[in-house]
């Protein structure tokens, strides 16, 4: 009797840890001092922006980008996010990563100010939700029309 209770307890344990949603390892954003080259595009945002092609993010906008993606945190469950655009940064040692840039919902800044969230799906296909859509947004305008 005492192993048929203590079987229905570890069964039931490894069902519970079993069932809980995949819970991704923090996002790998490398050091900007270990980023070769970062190449990005962004949608229309915010709204009646012109979207960007494609361009290479001049290296001085590395490390806020990197820091801006930073903010983000492990989304096990990840919504239907609207499109932003996308990164791309390749390491000194040749290793390219790939970062799906999303809206989320849009908050009040301390400021009064209204932003919007910010996700991401990587290479790996792990989503990660944190930060500031509307931030990142301003940043790549600002590299793009530094080149």
């Amino acid at each position: 009797m005492r192993l048929l209770l203590l079987l229905l307890t570890f069964l039931l344990a490894f069902i519970m840890v079993s069932c809980q949603p995949h819970m991704p390892p923090a996002a790998e954003i490398p050091p900007a001092t270990s980023i070769k080259a970062m190449q990005a595009n962004l949608a229309e945002f915010p709204e009646g922006s012109p979207p960007l092609e494609e361009f290479s993010v001049p290296a001085e906008y590395f490390e806020e980008i990197c820091l801006a993606l930073l903010a983000a945190e492990p989304d096990p469950e990840p919504s239907k996010w609207a499109v932003l655009g996308y990164i791309e940064i390749t390491t000194n040692s040749g290793e390219r990563l790939f970062f799906s840039l999303y809206t989320t919902e849009a908050f009040t800044t301390e400021d009064g100010e209204q932003h919007t969230g910010l996700a991401f799906r990587t290479s790996k296909t792990d989503y990660y939700r944190g930060g500031d859509a509307t931030e990142l947004a301003r940043l790549l305008r600002q590299a793009f029309e530094s080149q």
